[in-house]
């Protein structure tokens, strides 16, 4: 059961080692990279290429950051119609929603992204988002998918020679073949990984490959040389103070120690990998140290203390998100507390897991531990027809894991000798085929070097007659030639003459009529092209003026329309307060004189009259309530973040949780721009209360004197972009509508249980 279990989630954690560099060792540049974007000299494309740059090492630790820088770099670039800069925006996309586990929007991104580095001829980049999608696919269990887009991610970077790309794709290429239980082709590719990392010195690689070679020899039980691997990890990530691969190396060392029944060596090589996760906050690294530690202490029969681990474990999967271990910890639990004797508790348990592992699609081995331990609760129930059942469960998959195995090693067997039989034959036949060309080409020398000396004979003959021959007529044409030369010579003197004539009045004509002709075409062509290019500057200055034209109505469109509306907004909170709130109050000064002059005494009529003061109480606060969420004091007074952090303190605590987070926004901003904002702000949260069913708000406002960024991020049930009844609301068109009047931009990122993510851009310049 433990081994299984380890072996799993040990992969799992490599899959996304080697291209994932970690934060902590970045922080630095990051800040760097920031301070560059408040140079106001900084613009175009190198601006878009800093924020690109940001957006991808926050991709996969930051998501609302990530977009945020991504959104920026994705509008500058299509401005100015840079492919490169919308592409690498897109990457960024596709990661940060791989890293959320949101597979269709992440391939969606990576699509994009592909389509765009294409077009800009880029063939490295498009090798990379191959093997950006490969690992996405791998974290959904989809090795099909993932070993197609990594070998397309190889064959391309062989092709451009690029070592540092291509030792990614080979390392997790091996990965995917281990996974698929393909040992053979596991080990050709991390074989050649490790050439590739020594070549290009590559240690943080090198360390990644010694990694799987350990978890290769672990599955084969050779211990020693696995646990070998494993130290020689662990060494060079101290060097480096890399702790996510040391702990991953503590990790497997520790399941080593572990099958070998040394639980003193296995549970301290555990507590180092959980100290190294905890340090960089590996949520995925934990949650498998507890599970593997609740496994351990099942083996050794303390249950209880296998009881808080295994729940931790559970508590970090759901979460974090990470489903692929839900079944393996829930089945561990059950498991535990059958030992326990809690039996309907374990088998609740072991329902749940059995779900789990259909829901998220989890291996044959996964159902095999849930079978094999639920037959045994049920034999302990005295279920013996469920026993029954579940056991013959378990053997099936055992027997049909154990029929492939064999058959695979069959077939391997089977094309071994085929090959080395084909390969001697082929060689026999290759030999005999060399002797025979050998003994047709010395004949065919011996037959071509008579027929040379024969014909050499015969030419020597032949060119001595043609010799003699060629003699006599040139004697006989050089007497006549010289008869014929004197009788022409005299007549082409005369005919020289007339023909220079001749020639000279021609070329005076021809002359003359060239200069005609070229200078009539040259006047035509120069008018031509005068003419055409007055009609292009007349059309293009028209076309100018009625799109100015047309951008000057809708901006002044718009911004009637916002004003129009805050200023209804003014007079209703003025009526409210002036009026509703006026006649409140002397309904309350009324009712207290009734109280004191009439009920005075009453005990019904004084309970009814406290109940009647209550009430006009109440009306009152909620009238000022609502005069004030219609034109907000703080907005008037102190500027957009008063106004924010006013309305979100209205919002009670107790029902959601709201964290803002404001960066660079210490000056006022025009009144329009701070009222659109504050109240697109105020939608956003207003419809999360409403309708998201979230316990948690992450809103941040961030500016650096050019542009503001603005995202509002929940925990909530989400929605389906594709719903038109959603996504069409008034209340996302009024949103759309107010940015776009400020000639900013919004991105709207939703699915059904994954939460909603609202990203806003507004240029200050």
């Amino acid at each position: 059961m433990c081994k299984q279990l380890t072996l799993k989630f040990r992969f799992f954690i490599l899959v996304i080692l080697l291209p994932v560099s970690l934060f902590g060792q970045q922080k630095s540049e990051t800040d760097s990279l920031t301070k560059l974007l408040t140079h106001l000299e900084i613009t175009g494309i190198k601006r878009a290429e800093i924020l690109n740059t940001l957006g991808s090492k926050y991709s996969r630790i930051d998501s609302s950051k990530a977009f945020s820088y991504a959104l920026l770099a994705k509008s500058i670039s299509e401005k100015l119609n840079y492919l490169p800069g919308q592409a690498d925006a897109y990457r960024t996309f596709g990661i940060a929603m791989a890293v959320k586990n949101n597979l269709t929007e992440a391939l969606r991104y990576f699509n994009k992204a592909i389509q765009l580095y294409t077009a800009a001829k880029m063939e490295t980049d498009v090798g990379i988002v191959y093997s950006d999608m490969g690992m996405t696919y791998i974290t959904q269990n989809k090795r099909p998918e993932a070993i197609s887009s990594l070998l397309k991610a190889e064959k391309i970077h062989r092709a451009t020679k690029d070592s540092k790309n291509l030792l990614t794709d080979i390392n997790q290429l091996g990965v995917s073949y281990f996974q698929s239980a393909n040992s053979a082709k596991a080990i050709e590719y991390f074989v050649e990984a490790a050439a590739i990392a020594d070549k290009i010195n590559d240690k943080n690689g090198l360390s990644s490959i010694y990694n799987n070679l350990g978890l290769l020899l672990h599955g084969d039980r050779n211990f020693n040389e696995a646990k070998s691997y494993y130290l020689k990890v662990i060494a060079l990530q101290k060097e480096r103070n890399n702790q996510r691969e040391m702990g991953i190396a503590y990790l497997n060392l520790a399941n080593v120690y572990i099958d070998q029944a040394n639980y003193k060596e296995g549970l301290l090589a555990y507590d180092n990998a959980l100290a190294a996760f905890t340090i960089i906050n590996f949520t995925k690294g934990i949650q498998v140290c507890y599970n593997n530690m609740g496994a351990v202490a099942i083996r050794r029969g303390k249950y209880l203390d296998a009881i808080p681990m295994l729940q931790k474990s559970l508590d970090i999967s759901i979460s974090s998100k990470n489903f692929t271990g839900v079944a393996l910890t829930q089945q561990n639990l059950a498991h535990n507390y059958a030992k326990l004797e809690q039996f309907p508790r374990a088998l609740a348990l072991f329902k749940e897991a059995e779900l789990s592992a259909i829901q998220y699609k989890n291996n044959a081995t996964v159902f095999a531990e849930i079978y094999n331990h639920k037959s045994m609760l049920d034999s302990a129930m005295g279920n013996y027809q469920s026993a029954f059942t579940q056991r013959n469960k378990y053997l099936s998959i055992k027997d049909s894991m154990l029929n492939e195995k064999l058959s695979k090693q069959i077939n391997e067997l089977q094309t071994k000798y085929e090959t080395e039989k084909k390969e001697g034959q082929i060689d026999l036949l290759s030999r005999q085929n060399i002797i025979q060309a050998l003994n047709l080409k010395n004949q065919d020398l011996l037959l071509l070097q008579n027929t040379l000396t024969i014909s050499r004979d015969k030419l020597e003959i032949d060119k001595n007659k043609l010799y003699l021959a060629n003699q006599k007529l040139r004697l006989k044409n050089n007497q006549n030639l010289l008869v014929k030369q004197r009788l022409l010579s005299k007549a082409r003197g005369q005919e020289i003459k007339l023909l220079n004539e001749e020639n000279t009045n021609q070329q005076l004509q021809i002359s003359k009529r060239n200069v005609i002709i070229f200078t009539i075409m040259g006047v035509t062509l120069l008018l031509g092209i005068i003419g055409f290019q007055g009609y292009i500057r007349y059309k293009l200055k028209q076309e100018a003026l009625l799109q100015a034209s047309v951008i000057h109505e809708q901006t002044q469109a718009s911004r009637g329309i916002i004003e129009a509306e805050e200023r209804e907004r003014k007079r209703i909170s003025s009526d409210l307060h002036d009026g509703i709130g006026q006649l409140l109050s002397a309904v309350k000064m009324n009712t207290e004189v009734l109280i004191e002059k009439y009920l005075n005494g009453k005990q019904e009529g004084e309970e009814l009259g406290q109940r009647l003061l209550a009430m006009a109480d109440e009306s009152c606060i909620e009238v000022r309530s609502i005069a004030h969420q219609m034109t907000p004091n703080a907005l008037l007074k102190s500027g957009l973040v008063s106004a924010v952090r006013d309305f979100v303190n209205q919002i009670p605590a107790d029902r959601i949780r709201i964290f803002l987070e404001v960066e660079g926004l210490s000056d006022r901003m025009e009144s329009s721009v701070e009222t659109v904002l504050y109240r697109v702000i105020q939608e956003s949260v207003n419809n999360v209360v409403k309708h998201a069913k979230a316990s948690r708000i992450d809103i941040s406002l961030i500016s650096d004197q050019t542009e503001i960024r603005i995202t509002v991020e929940d925990n909530g049930v989400g929605f389906n972009k594709k719903d038109s009844t959603l996504s069409s609301g008034i209340g996302l068109k009024n949103m759309h509508t107010r940015i776009e009047y400020l000639k900013g931009s919004v991105d709207i990122s939703s699915e059904p249980g994954k939460g909603t993510l609202v990203s806003i851009y507004v240029p200050l310049l």
